[in-house]
């Protein structure tokens, strides 16, 4: 979009007379909104771990909760887990099922390899 602007207006430098380009930079979802959304691309796998082995059910709180405490491990150093360590075999086999996906494994072979490995 911003090349299609610059080249319809080669008079207007995008870079120092406008804000088109630093109004694009930060269009992205947030860490806690990047999760969710594979959270729900795979909430069938990540439900059936946590039903497994009687973990608390991953929801937008909880999800959140993580996200804070990965940013204070990266800001401050400091790691507290809380009840967030509870969330990471899930949150792993999430990041796990995405690269099955990816590769183009079955959806029945990643439920079922999933289950295994968690």
């Amino acid at each position: 979009m911003i090349a299609d602007f610059s080249k319809s207006h080669n008079e207007i430098d995008v870079n120092k007379e406008t804000t088109i380009s630093s109004s694009f930079q930060y269009l992205d979802y947030t860490l806690k909104q990047k999760i969710i959304t594979l959270y729900n691309e795979n909430c069938d796998v990540a439900d059936a771990i946590v039903s497994k082995w009687r973990l608390p059910q991953v929801n937008e709180a909880n999800i959140g909760s993580f996200v804070k405490l990965r940013n204070n491990k990266t800001h401050s150093g400091m790691v507290k887990w809380g009840d967030s360590a509870k969330l990471y075999a899930p949150l792993f086999a999430i990041v796990y099922a995405s690269f099955f996906r990816y590769i183009g494994l079955p959806d029945e072979i990643i439920s079922c390899a999933l289950l295994q490995i968690f």
